[in-house]
């Protein structure tokens, strides 16, 4: 627990509902999601859900989740309209990595929009090095038979080889993102993308790409590779389904602009979302 003058950090209750969900109404116009994800964080085991108390309520939240056993992710952090630029959020995050050291991590991360200065210069003041910066592209969905099949384990040794050569992955510092979240792309997440039939491709095509879903509807581009020719047809291949759910993209993938494979992205109709992002790591001697 941290404290400072009229300031504690602690664990959240279930007591906090009210406070935390009046603290977050106005965030993006009243659509924040920290109102749908309550209940999951608060009875979490991969990490906590921190509140900052001061005068009997909370005025700010994160919560810390549990990647693997060497990564933690930072998410969530809010403060509340009337408290801000005292610093609180300085020290949520500071307790966020002393707590994430204790657990012998080796890596915290946490993801933020490249219009939130705010939070840049908190990474910097803290230690967190710039890890990447991906900007987010989607399609909607098309509505024809898909083509792509699941492909099976016995590919593993060819697609290591290529993470091995991936230019997306040099530019990512080894990373890949879905569902928000960037973790570290490694040999055994591959096997198990794999295991799960969520490792996809084209019937006599190279290219190949790891899909997950998206709790909205459609599904991540977690990572892809191969020919742009091929990653074309493999992208728009992904945009096709018996059953789009309206107003929902099918696809989406969150990658660096400079990345090669954005052209075949654009090529296929995934468009490029106006806001950026940042992910910040902070790594544990």
């Amino acid at each position: 627990m941290t404290t400072q003058p009229d300031f504690v950090i602690r664990a959240a209750q279930p007591a906090d509902r009210d406070a935390v969900f009046a603290m977050v109404a106005t965030v993006w116009d009243g659509t924040d999601y920290i109102p749908l994800v309550w209940e999951e964080w608060l009875h979490a085991t991969d990490g906590p859900m921190l509140v900052g108390v001061r005068g009997g309520l909370p005025v700010t939240l994160c919560k810390l989740t549990g990647l693997g056993p060497h990564e933690d992710w930072l998410e969530g952090v809010r403060v509340a309209p009337e408290c801000r630029g005292q610093g609180l959020a300085r020290a949520m995050v500071h307790e966020v990595i002393d707590i994430s050291r204790g657990r012998g991590k080796r890596t915290l991360r946490f993801q933020t929009s490249e219009l939130n200065p705010t939070m840049h210069r908190l990474a910097d003041e803290l230690g967190f090095d710039l890890a990447y910066a991906p900007d987010l592209y989607a399609a909607p969905p098309i509505i024809a038979e898909p083509a792509y099949v699941s492909l099976d384990p016995s590919h593993g040794p060819d697609l290591l080889a290529d993470m091995e050569q991936s230019p997306l992955l040099q530019l990512t510092g080894g990373q890949y993102s879905y569902g928000w979240t960037a973790f570290d792309f490694t040999a055994e997440r591959l096997h198990e993308h794999l295991a799960a039939g969520a490792v996809v491709g084209l019937p006599g095509e190279r290219a190949w790409a790891i899909i997950d879903q998206a709790s909205r509807g459609g599904f991540w581009i977690a990572h892809a590779e191969g020919p742009n020719e091929q990653l074309a047809h493999l992208f728009h291949a992904l945009r096709h389904t018996r059953q789009p759910i309206e107003g929902t993209n099918q696809a989406r993938a969150h990658v660096p602009a400079s990345a090669p494979l954005v052209a075949a992205l654009i090529e296929v109709g995934y468009v490029k979302d106006d806001h950026g992002a940042r992910v910040y790591e902070y790594q544990f001697s």
